[in-house]
């Protein structure tokens, strides 16, 4: 893959993975049709229409939208994907490993200028905390609100979550050792 496509499959990843998993899995293709159902009213209606003929999800007429050269990169994303599954489970790895590194980072920035009192960051980690739906992210969310407060034991942050949220904390603890240093 170019850097381009690495770029956009990196920020597709989830769109190629639940295509890529549809094609043997119920539940997964339940995700992507509401996936779909999503980027149609973000805007992505050629795109969600095409990828829903392709995999046979959609027998209606839409209207004829254009496909752009993102819709078109992102769809033979898709069938490189289908061609080397190995090579692309390689690639959504170091991908999401990539991503959950910069969102603690930008976590860490986030919790930071809230330790200084910025007004608008603590209003996002209250948006945060309200906007948690799950219980691993009230937790993950909980936890943030208590390194504002000044807790930085990972052990008792991590108390109440899951593996990748309690990976997620330590990174943020990291990331933000190296701000306040």
């Amino acid at each position: 893959m170019t850097p381009l496509q690495q770029q956009i499959a990196a920020a597709h990843l989830e769109l190629i993975q639940l295509t890529l998993a549809a094609a043997h899995d119920p539940h997964a293709q339940a995700q992507l049709i509401i996936l779909l159902d999503t980027m149609h009213g973000d805007g992505w209606q050629a795109l969600s229409h095409a990828v829903q003929t392709r995999l046979g999800l959609s027998t209606q007429e839409h209207t004829a939208c254009a496909l752009d050269d993102e819709d078109r990169s992102i769809l033979e994303l898709i069938e490189h994907a289908q061609q080397q599954p190995a090579a692309f489970q390689e690639f959504a790895q170091q991908a999401a490993a990539h991503n959950l590194q910069h969102t603690a980072q930008a976590l860490a920035a986030l919790i930071y200028a809230a330790t200084q009192g910025e007004r608008e960051a603590l209003e996002t980690l209250a948006e945060l905390h309200q906007a948690a739906d799950t219980p691993a992210a009230l937790a993950t969310s909980a936890a943030l609100i208590h390194i504002v407060e000044g807790e930085r034991q990972i052990d008792v942050l991590s108390q109440m979550l899951p593996e990748e949220q309690a990976q997620l904390i330590q990174m943020v603890l990291t990331a933000l050792h190296e701000i306040e240093a």
